[in-house]
């Protein structure tokens, strides 16, 4: 799911699905009021720049945007670009903050012929030397805590900023069809919200949500 819009759909008070995962709830007015808000920035306020479809390169990284919401992944490219920059939270909705993570999960095939090995690996790979190794890389955080806070938050100037928040990130959903929902749906805003001013979020999420309620099961 797409990291900027869905931090302003929880930080409105909306989610994606419903707590126990089987109601599409995108299309109620606390969702698309976070919608809306990310189109205003851009038709109504003109203080973010119109997408380019099919457009590429890094405004902030080119120097044609002040800021940019975005995640640590982006750490090494801006550091290895020479960019002198500052890392602050999301401001914080009408609901509270809010702000997305996305884990990589390590895991084990249930069917795998090495159990004993692929357990050691994961031991390995969570482990405090593995995770400090993870750290020093700046694009991701650790997965241990102790590493967390002690070795990656401390790692450069603004660490603890992406560290503190995942006291209130969400994860985002994760199911079968996942690609095919979250394709749908950003395919939706892209065209109709985003990239061209078509509808407002309200109207282009209702017209989608069935299609996601079907790719759903609901």
């Amino acid at each position: 799911m797409e990291n900027y819009w869905s931090s302003l759909v929880w930080q409105a008070g909306g989610d994606i699905l419903s707590p126990d995962k089987k109601s599409v709830v995108i299309d109620t007015d606390q969702a698309a009021a976070g919608i809306q808000f990310l189109q205003d920035l851009i038709y109504k306020y003109k203080v973010m720049a119109q997408p380019t479809p099919g457009g590429s390169g890094d405004l902030f990284e080119n120097g044609q945007a002040a800021m940019e919401a975005d995640g640590s992944w982006l750490v090494p490219s801006h550091a290895a670009a020479g960019i002198d920059f500052g890392v602050a939270p999301l401001p914080m909705g009408p609901a509270g903050r809010a702000t997305s993570v996305n884990p990589s999960g390590v895991v084990i095939y249930k069917g795998t012929k090495s159990p004993d090995a692929a357990w050691e690996f994961v031991k390995c790979y969570t482990g405090p030397d593995m995770q400090a190794m993870v750290a020093s890389l700046k694009a991701s955080m650790p997965a241990n805590k102790q590493v967390l806070a002690d070795t990656y938050a401390t790692s450069f100037d603004g660490a603890k900023v992406f560290a503190d928040a995942l006291a209130y990130a969400h994860l985002k959903p994760s199911f079968r069809g996942y690609n095919e929902f979250t394709t749908a749906l950003q395919d939706e805003l892209d065209s109709k919200v985003f990239n061209d001013n078509q509808l407002t979020a309200k109207a282009a999420l209702d017209e989608i949500t069935p299609t996601l309620k079907g790719l759903l099961g609901q």
